[in-house]
């Protein structure tokens, strides 16, 4: 019996987690993909874009940890990568809204 009863509590602690997909279709369309657990913004990934650029190379990375770290998109731009910030943070915040 007791061995059922953590597996029910594991799958239900599992199911809470969510993932939810934000856009942005502005200088830099993107799309991405953000892993929730009811408040806690667990994970996000880029999923799409159209350009390929250096300034995205160096605030993805930076806003992964910003964001997740803060848990909220509602952080500062990369200096040097603005209009890259502006896409990914405005992606996950159309994720999270």
């Amino acid at each position: 019996m007791k061995k059922y009863l953590l597996f029910i509590l594991v799958i239900s602690t599992v199911s809470k987690a969510e993932v939810l997909i934000g856009e942005w279709k502005g200088y830099l369309p993107l799309k991405v993909s953000v892993v929730k657990e009811g408040d806690v913004i667990k994970s996000f990934e880029v999923i799409e874009k159209e350009k390929n650029n250096k300034a995205f190379k160096i605030a993805y990375p930076a806003l992964q940890k910003s964001i997740i770290e803060k848990n909220s998109p509602d952080v500062d731009s990369i200096s040097g990568a603005t209009e890259t910030s502006k896409a990914i943070i405005g992606a996950v915040k159309d994720a999270v809204k």
